[in-house]
């Protein structure tokens, strides 16, 4: 796994997918396998929650309605563990949950019957914008930084005029 919020169009990035129907998994794994990602499986939120601990995926696509753990409980738990993408994929279509989904800290919500290649392609888009984010960050970090040094050059360019001039 790559860890959290570090997969690039240069990297593979990893999902996890948690779900406790069996044909789901049988949907998605190897449609994001064909997509070049690395895929964990979980079929409820106990063991999800012991894959997210252990690897930190870069996605997790993840159905409410798991057996043991509230998936609403498992998508915060997943991003205060540093996950940074929860799709959720639910039957649940009603606004409330979807908003409870939002509130959970999930950066999208597919509702139940699905489209493997939407799917797909959401998560390609959610990786996409996070990449970017990453990478505008990083750029704006990378000119903080200069404008730091010039302004410390220029101060110690100042303080080298004033000592000659005293001299």
């Amino acid at each position: 796994m790559t860890g959290p919020g570090s997969a690039t169009s240069h990297e593979v990035a990893s999902v996890l997918v948690v779900d406790d129907a069996p044909e789901v998994a049988a949907l998605l794994e190897p449609l994001l396998r064909a997509r070049g990602f690395l895929v964990s499986i979980a079929a409820d939120g106990c063991s999800a929650l012991e894959i997210i601990h252990r690897e930190t995926p870069d996605v997790v696509i993840l159905d409410i309605g798991l057996p043991d753990i509230d998936g609403f409980d498992v998508c915060q738990q997943a991003v205060d563990a540093g996950v940074p993408l929860v799709l959720l994929l639910s039957a649940r279509s009603d606004e409330a949950d979807r908003i409870r989904g939002f509130a959970a800290g999930a950066a999208d919500y597919v509702v139940k019957p699905f489209s493997p290649r939407e799917v797909g392609l959401r998560v390609d888009g959610l990786l996409r914008r996070a990449t970017s984010t990453l990478d505008r960050t990083a750029l704006q970090s990378q000119r903080d930084a200069i404008a730091s040094e010039y302004e410390r050059a220029r101060e110690v360019k100042r303080q080298f005029l004033t000592n000659v001039s005293h001299e």
